[in-house]
């Protein structure tokens, strides 16, 4: 499971955001989840996606160039390079060093910043009837976060192309909430 200062950054954060509860669970231990299903708590943890590098943007297609690879997932929640690169604003083609985003802090507030953003534009379409409980919007918003938009829409809800994440990450979650009870975490928020 994660190690108590990284759950308190976890909690923190997942408070600041105030994401909401999601089948029954509190923000923070869905987030935990979440990071778990992603990178098992590896805050160091990277993965190369080579079926997104098949175009020239700055580095040689196909190929991995380590900790400057925009096609290359980073930390806790495994967020593409991509993205990172967007929102830092910095342009296809500039080199850029990943390394940062493998800071747990960097990390959840970047990763946080697209999973809320995902989660608004799910609740925005699935209209006003099913914000109160929240768990349609937050599962668009976790099988986008996996697999993108294609297929994971509320028209396709709930035959979600990424279902199958859906359900890795409330599976983890659920672990996470046990292993809290068991060490008598409070979650606060």
């Amino acid at each position: 499971m994660i190690e108590p200062s990284l759950r308190r950054l976890i909690d923190a954060a997942s408070n600041h955001v105030s994401l909401p509860r999601w089948r029954s669970l509190p923000g923070p231990e869905w987030l935990e989840g979440l990071i778990l299903a992603e990178s098992g708590g590896d805050a160091g943890a990277t993965r190369f996606e080579k079926h997104h590098d098949a175009q020239a943007d700055g580095d040689a297609p196909g190929v991995d160039d380590g900790l400057s690879e925009d096609d290359r997932s980073y930390g806790l929640m495994q967020i593409m390079g991509t993205n990172l690169r967007r929102m830092v604003g910095v342009q296809p083609g500039v080199p850029m060093d990943f390394s940062w985003a493998l800071r747990p802090l960097a990390n959840l507030a970047f990763g946080l910043r697209m999973l809320c953003e995902e989660i608004r534009r799910a609740e925005d379409q699935v209209g006003a009837d099913d914000i109160a409980g929240g768990s349609k919007a937050v599962d668009i918003a976790l099988a986008r976060w996996n697999g993108g938009g294609r297929g994971n829409g509320p028209l396709e809800y709930p035959n979600l192309r990424n279902w199958s994440y859906v359900e890795r990450v409330e599976s983890h979650a659920r672990k996470a909430h046990e292993d809290r009870k068991r060490m008598g975490w409070r979650v606060v928020g």
